[in-house]
């Protein structure tokens, strides 16, 4: 553990973070493709540490409407 006692508070300027998300529907058919991205990017720097974790996700979807028929 820390025995000398000292604390190390994050804020902006030793711990930025960056959010992105987007996403595109694109008609086809009668239906609807959808394409997304999400990026996380974290990043840490205080008393020698340094820590950095990128994360990316990609998205592919695909929505039809289906029409009920009552008798």
């Amino acid at each position: 553990g820390h025995t000398s006692g000292i604390l190390h508070f994050t804020h902006p300027g030793n711990a930025p973070t960056c959010r992105l998300a987007a996403t595109v529907q694109l008609p086809l058919a009668g239906a609807r493709i959808t394409l997304g991205y999400a990026g996380d990017v974290r990043q840490f720097d205080s008393a020698g540490l340094k820590r950095h974790a990128w994360r990316n996700c990609f998205l592919i979807g695909y929505t039809r409407q289906l029409k009920l028929l009552r008798k």
